[in-house]
């Protein structure tokens, strides 16, 4: 369903996709952004055994959003059918987040979970066209493209200078920085490990960043797989 700020939010529109693909939700308030020509994309976060797919939508901001029509496509993984890492990587578990870089207008994707699941990817067009990430791992000095301590993580936080991220992971738990190359994503040499986190017995995560420039504050709120434990403040 669909509300209209041309309506005051006042009507709901059904979307009516037929027998159409139909887009899955997306993850909480980051799996989803608006561009600054007003495009909105989101991307499925999809559970294995139950979708075998994980799209990243676009409806232009010239389109009718009431319209199936004009709910598109325009970028599909194969999402694994169990959890173990025998997949390459070409699999994704579902997509965590689209965050568009306020200062370079480059759009980011992350996937998860596991392993070769967990991913970035970018866009320097408004989502027409995407290119994988790459990383020199500080801890081996190899050239990489997936992996929990530097792929996987729900928001990024953009500086002028930097962009700032956490891990989705209690396993390979750390803190990051990286440098832009441009509007083509990260420069691949620069990513540094801030902070490693020591994994716990609660299993615990970041779930979300925020940055508080002004104050030179950056909070991480973990989420807990155990609801025997307190969620720690960072």
């Amino acid at each position: 369903y669909v509300c209209l700020y041309s309506e005051g939010y006042a009507e709901w529109h059904e979307v009516d996709f037929g027998s159409a693909k139909k887009p899955c939700g997306w993850l909480e308030n980051c799996g989803a952004t608006s561009l600054p020509n007003g495009d909105i994309i989101f991307g499925e976060y999809t559970r294995m055994m139950v979708l075998y797919t994980s799209n990243l939508w676009r409806i232009k901001s010239s389109a009718n959003i009431t319209q199936a029509s004009s709910w598109e496509i325009i970028k599909s993984f194969r999402v694994a059918e169990n959890d173990t890492t025998e997949y390459d990587d070409t699999v994704i578990e579902h997509i965590h987040t689209v965050q568009v870089d306020p200062y370079t207008g480059t759009v980011y994707l992350g996937t998860g979970d596991k392993g070769l699941k967990s991913q970035m990817w970018y866009s320097t067009d408004g989502g027409d066209t995407w290119v994988r990430q790459e990383f020199v791992d500080p801890d081996t000095s190899q050239t990489v493209t997936s992996g929990e301590k530097l792929f996987r993580l729900l928001n990024y936080n953009f500086t002028e200078e930097y962009v700032y991220w956490s891990s989705d992971s209690y396993s390979q738990h750390a803190v990051l920085r990286c440098e832009r190359n441009g509007i083509n994503g990260f420069t691949p040499n620069s990513i540094r490990i801030l902070t490693e986190i020591a994994p716990t017995t609660s299993q615990a995560a970041t779930y979300g960043t925020v940055l508080y420039p002004q104050y030179k504050i950056m909070v991480l709120m973990e989420r807990l797989d155990s609801s025997a434990s307190s969620m720690l403040f960072r």
